[in-house]
């Protein structure tokens, strides 16, 4: 709920977060019994706990999800392409260069808690079989893996986005000039 006098701005940062729900709901158990204690929102398999900030502030993932789910009329200038969706985030790395075991055991989680798309930013250093097993599971339960080909003017041969059931895009953002 909005409005629940448990969550604050516990982070002042002037916003609500998912670091004020983890503040405000966390009681150091697996409620959902899923190995994941008080995965609240969402989870960071590459520090492996419960707070997926991108404390390097590289911030490419989140920018990402930004363009994917913004909200319109936030005075930002920008809406995105769904801007009803929840966002789950879930973080495999430090910059756009991960291990491809990270993104698998999160896209399995994703697809075990529910989500219909797991958009990543990303290309792996390797292309595991349990990536490749990972994408299959999200294409054999319904869910779209979009997988990043680029942000600037070319094509990259990313893992996992070159594997199969990937929808893989290639995004150039126009700031109008």
């Amino acid at each position: 709920q909005v409005c629940d006098p448990r969550v604050s701005d516990s982070n002042r940062n002037t916003i609500l977060d998912p670091q004020d729900l983890i503040a405000a709901f966390s009681d150091k158990k697996d409620d959902d019994r899923n190995g994941y204690v008080d995965d609240i929102a969402g989870w960071d398999f590459f520090r492996n706990d419960n707070d997926a900030f991108d404390e390097t502030h590289y911030g490419h993932g989140t920018g990402e999800a930004k363009d994917s789910s913004g909200e319109a009329n936030n005075g930002r200038g920008e809406a995105g392409v769904c801007p009803l969706c929840r966002v789950m985030p879930l973080r495999v790395g430090d910059s756009f260069v991960a291990d491809a075991n990270d993104f698998a055991i999160a896209t399995t989680y994703a697809v075990d808690i529910g989500a219909s798309v797991v958009q990543e930013a990303l290309g792996t250093i390797d292309n595991t079989p349990l990536s490749r097993w990972a994408i299959d599971y999200a294409y054999d339960n319904h869910v779209a893996v979009i997988a990043s080909a680029a942000d600037e003017n070319s094509f990259h041969h990313n893992f996992p986005g070159t594997n199969n059931h990937t929808i893989y895009v290639h995004a150039i953002r126009y700031d109008g000039e």
